[in-house]
C-alpha cells in the first residue's frame, strides 16, 4: 500500500512490517515455551508409565491478531462488514464503543435502503440506531420480561411479547380508572380519539406514551386559545392518519420479508444439507442413509456448509449414519446379519482362546465387539453384498482388538477416575478399579455389574437391559468410602481400600440384608446384596411409593412380577401386616401404608381404612347410613344385608355408615345363590370371613398405633438432639421450649448434620424473637443499658457520616432488632456484652437495612409497569411516590420517611406487636400509587409538575392546603396544613371517616381535593435538621430554628431545602 489514506484511516501511524514482526514474536514464543519445559528425569527410563507428549497445534496460514484492528483503514472494515448480515451489524453496536461510533447514521441509512425498509415514524425522536435494532434485531430476546417469543410492535416502536403488551398502555374500561377522576367524558373521548391504540389479544391498549403527549399538547394548545387547541386536534388527526398509513407499510414489509428470509433460510438449509448429501455420497453411502441424518442438529441449521464445517461435522454424521443401521439390521434381524455376526462371534472366540483367562477378563462381550468402528462399517453393509470372514480377519486381527479395546477401556478410567473419591485415589493397589468397594453402574440400564473388568463384559450383553444406545460414556461411579460394598468388605474382615473382587469371590460368603429385620430376609453373595442394598436402604417405603408414581418406566418397573421382592422387603423393614390372602398386592397394601395422599382425589388430609383397604378423605367415602338403606335398596332385606357388611369407620357411635359397593357386592351373591340352601351356606360363609377380617383390621389398628408412637418417639429423638446442640451453643430451657411448634422441629426424619445445618437459622431466629419480646416487654435494668449504648452508638456512628448519608438511616427501633446488632442485645444477663461488641456490629449498619430498601424499589418498578402515569422511569422519591407501612397500616408518606418511620415513635405496631422473624421480609413497605392521587393533586395545586416534583421541593414550597371535601361535608369542619398533614390527613381521616358520601365528594371534586390558603400558622414541627453540619444529629429542631441556626453559624441567609437543610420523619 503506498501512501496514506488519511480519509480513510482511523489514525495516520508509520508504516511497519506487520508480518516481519508477527513471525519474530511467534519464535519467541517457541523459545520461550521450549525453555519452560522440564528436563526428562534418567533416572525413571524404566518406569511403565510415560508422561504423553503434547502435539502442537498446527494453524494453516499466517496467525491474525485483533490488535490490528484499529489501524485498518475504514474502507477495508467496511468492505467485510458488507458480507454481514444485518442482524450482525446489529449485534456489533453492543461490541464495544468503537463499533458504536464507526457504525454511524450512514451505515444503517445505506442498510435501510438495500432492504427497502421503511423509514422511522414521522414526528418521534427515534434514532437510527434504534429503528434498526426494531427491524433488524434480534427478535428472541425482548426489553421487558425476557420472553423468548416477542413481535415488533410498530405502534409502541419496541419489542414486546403479548403478557407486556397492556403494561405499556390502557384499555377503554382502564382509562376511565386511571384518569376518570380528572375528566369528563366529553374530554375522555377527546383523548382516546386523538392516540392510535395498539392490540393485544383482541382488546384495544391505548399506550401511555401517546397519552401524556396528548395531554400535554391540550394543555399548551387550550392555554393560547379555542382555536389552536381546534388546530391541534386538526394536525393530531393527521398525523394519525399517517402514522396508521406509516403501520401498514411496516407491517407489509416485515410480512414480506419474513417470507423472504423463510424461503432463504430453507434454500440455505437445503443446500447445506445436499452438500452433505453429495459427500456422503461421495464416500459410498446411500441417499437413505443420507435423509437419516437430514434432521441431524449439525445438518439442519441455517448456515452454509463450508469445508472447514464439514470437517467439524463429518465425524458425528457418519457416527449417527451406522448407528441407525446398526439398530435398523438389529431391528429387522435379516439372514445376512446373523451370518455376519456368527463370522464375527467365531473369530472373537478364536481371538479370546489365545489369551491366558487372566487377559480374557479384560474383554468385553461379542455385542461390545459389533459396536468397534472398524467392525461395524464392515458389518452394516448392505444386505445384498456378500461378505465372508475374509473381509473381516483384518480389522478382527488381534493386535486390532487390542489397541481398539485398550483405548476404550483408557479413555473410560480417565473419566471414572475424576469421579472417584479421594480415599480411593490415595489406595496402595495398582489398580482401583478392580477393587470390591468401587462400584460401577451401567449408563444403559442402571444395573450395577461390578469392577469395570465386568462392567466391560456386562454392557450391551444378555444382562443388560438396555439396546444399542449413543451413549458416549458407557459406566459411572457410584462406590465411595460408605458404600454398600465397603460395607460387604469389612463385614468379610478385608480392607476396602485394599481388597479386590477376586478376593471377595474367593471368600465365597453368603450375607442376610439386616435392612429387612425377619428371618427371612434377603440372603446372597456380596454381589447379590450390593443391587439388593441400593434399593431397601437408600430408599424409604413413601419415596418408593411416590417414586412409582414418576412415569411409566419406574411404575412398570417396580409393577413388574420380578419387583415384589422389593415391595416384600421394604414392608417386613416396617414390621408391617401382610396384605389380605388374594385380595390386594403387596404394591397396593404398601401404597396404602405409606402413601400420603387419598387414592380419589389426591388429597392431602387422608386417613386409611382398613375396612375398604383404601387411603380416603371425608369427601370420597361412598357410603350411606342405615336409616337410608331402605331408600336406596326398597327390595332387599334390610336386616340381613347388613349383618353381612362391616361398617366404616366414619360416623358417630349412634349412626354406622356401611360402603354402597360392599352393600351391592351382598345383594348381587344373595340374587346369584339358588335355593335357601345356599343362601343359608352363603351367610355362614360370609360371617366367618368377616370374623377373619376382622381379625385382620385389628392387626392392621395395632400396627397403625404403634408406628404413630414410633414416629411420635422419633420426633422426640430428633427434639432431643437438637435440644442438646442449643444447650451445648449456650442457650437456656425457657428458649428451647420456644422452638417446639417449628415444623422443621416437630419431624419423624432422622436428624443429620445437613438437616441440621439447613434448620439451624431458622430455629436461631425464632430463639431471637422471642427473647426480643420478653426483654422488651419487662425492661431490665441491664436490657436499659445495653438500648443506651446502642443510642449512643449509633449516634456516633452518624456523627462521622455526612447529613445526606444518614437521612436514610432507619429508627432506632429498627436498629435494635438488625440481627447483627440483635444477636448482641438479647444476650443473656449472665453473658457479657460490651461496648465493643456493640461496636463492630454497627460498623457497617446500611448492609443490614438494605433489603428494605431493596423492597421498595422492587416495588416501584413493579408500580412503574402497571401504573407509568403515577411515576418517574428514574426516581423513587418524588412527591407523587407513595409507601405505605405494611406493619402499623396506618401511615403513608414518601420513601424516605417511611423508612425511618418504620419501629420509630410514629409506628403504631411496635417491637413487642411484631413477628419475629429478622429476614426483613414481613418488613418490606409497600408502594400503594392508588393513593398518589392525593399527593398528585397537592402538587397540581402548588403550581408544580407531578412527573418531577421531589418531596424535598414540595417542603420549599412550604404552603399551606385546606381541604375541600371537609369543607363539603355535612359537619362543615375545616383542615389547613402542610402537605405532609394532608396526607395524613385525608389517608387517616377522611378515607376512613365511614360516611357514605366521602368518595362521591372524591369523585366529584375531580381530583381538586385542595387548595392552598395564606394560613397564619407558623411550622412548629421538631422535624428539620441542619445540611452543613451533625449538629441536629440527635435531636431535630423546629424550622425557624434551623434557619436562624444557618445565619449564625454558616451564613446562609437564604437556605434552600435540601442544599441547607431537610425534612425528617423522626431523629430518636
Amino acid at each position: 500500500m503506498s501512501g496514506v489514506r488519511r480519509s480513510s484511516r482511523i489514525k495516520a501511524l508509520p508504516p511497519q512490517n506487520f508480518a516481519g514482526e508477527a513471525v519474530q514474536d511467534e519464535d519467541e514464543a517457541i523459545s520461550t515455551s521450549m525453555s519452560r519445559k522440564r528436563g526428562r528425569d534418567t533416572a525413571n527410563e524404566d518406569s511403565d508409565w510415560r508422561r504423553p507428549r503434547k502435539k502442537k497445534t498446527k494453524t494453516k496460514g499466517d496467525v491474525g491478531k485483533l490488535s490490528l484492528l484499529p489501524t485498518m483503514p475504514l474502507d477495508i472494515l467496511f468492505e467485510i462488514c458488507a458480507y454481514l448480515p444485518p442482524k450482525s451489524l446489529v449485534a456489533l453496536i453492543d461490541v464495544n464503543k468503537a463499533f458504536r461510533e464507526i457504525l454511524v447514521g450512514p451505515v444503517w441509512t445505506t442498510l435501510r435502503k438495500e432492504f427497502e425498509a421503511p423509514d422511522p415514524p414521522p414526528g418521534l425522536n427515534t434514532s437510527e440506531v434504534d429503528w434498526m435494532r426494531l427491524l433488524f434485531g434480534d427478535m428472541s430476546l425482548t426489553q421487558f420480561c425476557g420472553a423468548k417469543r416477542v413481535t415488533a410492535n410498530w405502534v409502541l416502536r419496541k419489542k414486546i411479547c403479548k403478557k407486556c403488551v397492556p403494561t405499556q398502555g390502557v384499555s377503554t374500561r382502564g382509562f376511565v380508572k386511571v384518569y376518570g377522576p380528572e375528566l369528563d367524558k366529553t374530554s375522555r373521548d377527546l383523548v382516546l380519539s386523538l392516540v392510535w391504540p395498539t392490540r393485544s389479544d383482541g382488546a384495544c391498549c391505548f399506550p401511555f406514551e401517546q397519552i401524556d403527549k396528548v395531554f400535554e399538547g391540550l394543555r399548551i394548545s387550550r392555554g393560547k386559545g379555542q382555536e389552536e387547541a381546534d388546530k391541534y386536534v386538526a394536525e393530531r388527526k393527521a398525523y394519525l392518519v399517517e402514522l396508521r398509513e406509516h403501520v401498514r407499510l411496516c407491517e407489509e414489509w416485515v410480512k414480506a420479508e419474513t417470507m423472504k428470509r423463510f424461503k432463504d433460510s430453507r434454500q440455505i438449509i437445503q443446500e447445506r444439507f445436499n452438500g452433505v448429501k453429495a459427500r456422503l455420497l461421495t464416500m459410498g453411502f446411500t441417499e437413505q442413509d443420507a435423509e437419516r441424518v437430514e434432521y441431524l442438529d449439525c445438518v439442519y441449521r441455517e448456515t452454509p456448509l463450508t469445508d472447514r464445517s464439514w470437517n467439524m461435522i463429518k465425524s458425528e454424521v457418519v457416527r449417527r449414519i451406522y448407528h441407525y443401521k446398526t439398530r435398523h439390521m438389529f431391528y429387522t434381524d435379516p439372514p445376512a446379519l446373523r451370518a455376519r455376526c456368527d463370522i464375527i462371534s467365531r473369530l472373537y472366540t478364536t481371538f479370546l482362546k489365545t489369551l491366558t483367562p487372566i487377559e480374557r477378563r479384560g474383554f468385553p462381550n461379542v455385542r461390545m465387539v459389533y459396536l468397534l468402528p472398524a467392525v461395524n462399517r464392515i458389518l452394516v453393509r448392505d444386505e445384498a453384498e456378500h461378505l465372508t470372514e475374509h473381509d473381516f480377519q483384518e480389522v478382527m486381527a488381534a493386535d486390532e482388538l487390542t489397541s481398539a479395546f485398550g483405548e476404550l477401556l483408557q479413555k473410560n478410567r480417565t473419566y471414572l477416575w475424576q469421579k472417584l473419591d479421594m480415599t480411593f485415589q490415595r489406595s496402595p493397589e495398582p489398580d482401583v478399579f478392580s477393587l470390591a468397594a468401587v462400584e460401577l453402574y451401567c449408563c444403559s440400564c442402571d444395573a450395577y455389574p461390578g469392577t469395570l473388568k465386568d462392567a466391560f463384559q456386562h454392557v450391551y450383553g444378555t444382562s443388560c437391559r438396555s439396546n444399542y444406545s449413543l451413549e458416549t460414556k458407557l459406566f459411572g461411579l457410584k462406590g465411595g468410602q460408605h458404600s454398600a460394598a465397603s460395607s460387604l468388605v469389612e463385614v468379610s474382615g478385608l480392607d476396602p481400600l485394599r481388597a479386590s473382587a477376586d478376593e471377595m469371590d474367593e471368600k465365597g460368603s453368603w450375607y442376610r440384608c439386616r435392612v429387612c429385620y425377619a428371618d427371612d430376609a434377603f440372603i446372597g453373595t456380596w454381589r447379590e446384596c450390593v443391587n439388593h442394598f441400593h434399593i431397601c436402604y437408600y430408599l424409604p417405603p413413601a419415596t418408593v411409593v411416590v417414586l412409582a408414581d414418576v412415569n411409566r418406566a419406574f411404575r412398570e418397573t417396580l409393577s413388574a412380577p420380578s419387583a415384589v421382592s422389593i415391595w416384600t422387603a421394604m414392608r417386613k423393614k416396617m414390621d408391617a401386616p401382610e396384605p389380605p390372602a388374594g385380595d390386594v398386592s403387596e404394591v397396593e397394601w404398601m401404597r396404602l401404608l405409606s402413601g400420603k395422599k387419598c387414592q380419589h382425589c389426591l388429597a392431602k388430609s387422608s386417613k386409611i381404612d382398613f375396612i375398604l383397604r383404601e387411603r380416603l378423605c371425608n369427601g370420597c367415602y361412598q357410603c350411606i347410613s342405615g336409616q337410608k338403606f331402605r331408600s336406596h335398596f326398597p327390595n332387599a332385606d334390610k336386616k340381613v344385608v347388613l349383618d353381612l357388611v362391616i361398617p366404616t369407620n366414619i360416623g358417630n357411635n349412634l349412626t354406622n355408615y356401611y360402603s354402597l359397593d360392599d352393600i351391592e357386592g351382598v345383594i348381587a351373591e344373595l340374587k346369584a345363590c339358588k335355593g335357601k340352601k345356599q343362601v343359608e351356606q352363603y351367610i355362614a360363609q360370609r360371617k366367618v370371613d368377616i370374623q377373619d377380617v376382622l381379625q385382620h383390621i385389628q392387626v392392621c389398628k395395632d400396627w397403625a398405633k404403634g408406628e404413630a408412637q414410633r414416629r411420635a418417639k422419633d420426633a422426640n429423638e430428633r427434639f432431643e438432639v437438637i435440644e442438646s446442640r442449643l444447650l451445648a451453643m449456650g442457650f437456656v430451657q425457657g428458649d428451647i421450649q420456644v422452638i417446639s411448634w417449628l415444623s422443621v422441629v416437630k419431624r419423624d426424619a432422622p436428624f443429620t448434620e445437613r438437616s441440621w445445618s439447613m434448620m439451624k437459622p431458622e430455629v436461631l431466629d425464632s430463639i431471637y424473637a422471642a427473647r426480643t419480646f420478653d426483654f422488651f416487654k419487662t425492661v431490665a435494668p441491664f436490657f436499659q443499658q445495653r438500648c443506651e449504648v446502642v443510642q449512643r452508638l449509633y449516634a456516633q456512628s452518624k456523627q462521622t457520616r455526612i447529613p445526606g448519608e444518614w437521612r436514610d438511616y432507619p429508627s432506632i427501633g429498627t436498629i435494635f432488632i438488625l440481627p447483627s446488632v440483635n444477636q448482641i442485645l438479647v444476650r443473656l444477663e449472665t453473658e457479657n456484652a460490651t461496648e465493643e461488641d456493640f461496636r463492630a456490629a454497627l460498623e457497617g449498619p446500611n448492609q443490614d437495612w438494605r433489603p428494605l430498601e431493596i423492597g421498595i424499589q422492587e416495588s416501584v418498578q413493579k408500580e412503574k409497569r402497571e401504573h407509568p402515569t403515577f411515576l418517574s422511569p428514574d426516581m423513587i422519591d418524588l412527591a407523587t411516590t407513595l409507601c405505605h407501612c405494611a406493619r402499623c397500616q396506618s401511615y403513608t408518606g414518601p420513601y424516605r420517611d417511611v423508612i425511618r418511620h418504620l419501629f420509630g415513635q410514629s409506628c403504631r405496631v411496635g417491637i413487642l406487636q411484631s413477628k419475629m422473624h429478622w429476614n426483613f421480609g414481613n418488613l418490606r413497605n409497600r408502594l400503594r400509587p392508588e393513593r398518589s392521587v392525593v399527593a398528585k393533586a397537592l402538587v397540581k395545586v402548588s403550581g408544580l409538575d407531578p412527573k418531577m416534583t421531589t418531596a424535598d421541593d414540595m417542603d420549599e414550597k412550604a404552603l399551606y392546603y385546606s381541604c375541600r371535601i371537609c369543607q363539603l361535608g355535612s359537619r362543615g369542619r375545616e383542615f389547613t396544613g402542610t402537605w405532609r398533614e394532608c396526607l395524613s390527613h385525608f389517608h387517616g381521616t377522611v378515607s376512613q371517616s365511614g360516611h357514605r358520601y366521602s368518595f362521591s365528594l372524591v369523585a366529584s371534586l375531580q381530583g381538586n381535593l385542595f387548595e392552598v390558603v395564606d394560613a397564619a400558622k407558623t411550622d412548629d414541627r421538631l422535624c428539620w435538621c441542619c445540611s452543613r453540619c451533625n449538629a441536629h444529629v440527635e435531636h431535630s429542631v423546629s424550622k425557624a430554628a434551623v434557619i436562624e441556626y444557618l445565619n449564625t453559624e454558616h451564613k446562609v441567609y437564604k437556605p434552600r431545602i435540601p442544599q441547607h437543610f431537610f425534612y425528617v420523619e423522626e431523629v430518636q
